[in-house]
């Protein structure tokens, strides 16, 4: 799956995201169990957002791909920056949205686990 990604594409990201929220509701139907009412709004109150986010996201920097070469740090596109920034923080370390999202998700998993 992320042989498919592109340099300057935030693929591990995405993958780890789907990798946490597969395992979430893998663990959740093999346990017949539902989420706490504010585990599940957190996580959908985080989720649903980014989402759209990263799908406008996924598709501007798409689009910059073809008209030219990005990178992390590296796009023209003011668009495509102020949405890695909300999404991720302007560096390669993990942040923004993105943070926000993965943390409630881990919490959650981790209690689960226990």
């Amino acid at each position: 799956m992320l042989l498919l990604w592109r340099r300057g594409v935030r693929g591990l990201e995405y993958n780890t995201l789907y990798v946490m929220l597969k395992e979430l509701n893998d663990i959740l139907r093999t346990r017949g169990r539902d989420l706490e009412a504010g585990d599940a709004e957190r996580i959908k109150a985080l989720l649903v957002p980014f989402v759209e986010k990263a799908g406008r996201l996924l598709m501007l920097e798409r689009c910059a791909l073809h008209n030219g070469h990005i990178t992390y740090k590296r796009c023209e596109d003011p668009e495509i920056q102020r949405m890695r920034r909300e999404l991720f923080s302007p560096s390669k370390h993990h942040g923004g949205l993105f943070k926000r999202l993965i943390d409630e998700v881990d919490r959650v998993l981790y209690s689960l686990i226990r």
